[in-house]
């Protein structure tokens, strides 16, 4: 075996003693500084999905207003065709717009009712109660 054959083989075999293995206690020294990079890009990764979710929420809410008007013009043709086919059969065209203007209103009252009995979901009641020191209280039991 030649010189330089021994040497290559010998460093293989031996590790090179130039790299410090970290202990311990070199890992501690590096957790704040990894922690520090953690939460950046987990605040990076926030900033960039409340983006996202901003941007969704405004296509949303454009495509709900045109939704809107179209039901709108839905509802208006309905109308029209009802109240045509009322002063087809003989109505008066003043009782025929009365009619019309009553199952407008009735519709808009029920809508009305449904959008009230749903608004008590959006103050979160259920979190609120299991919260509140009273349910608290409620729940504790008696230990005397």
């Amino acid at each position: 075996m030649s010189n330089k054959a021994a040497t290559a083989t010998q460093t293989k075999e031996t590790p090179n003693e130039d790299i410090e293995h970290a202990g311990p206690l070199d890992d501690l020294g590096s957790l704040p500084a990894e922690l520090i990079r953690l939460v950046k890009d987990q605040l990076q990764l926030a900033a960039l999905e409340l983006r996202l979710a901003g941007r969704s929420l405004t296509a949303m809410i454009t495509a709900a207003v045109f939704l809107g008007a179209l039901f709108l013009l839905v509802w208006i043709a309905l109308l029209a065709s009802t109240g045509l086919g009322l002063v087809a059969i003989g109505l008066p065209p003043a009782v025929v717009m009365l009619v019309l203007a009553v199952l407008s209103l009735a519709l808009a009252w029920l809508l009305r009712v449904y959008i009230r009995r749903k608004s008590a979901d959006l103050g979160f009641p259920g979190t609120l109660r299991s919260l509140s020191p009273a349910a608290e209280n409620a729940r504790a039991p008696d230990l005397h």
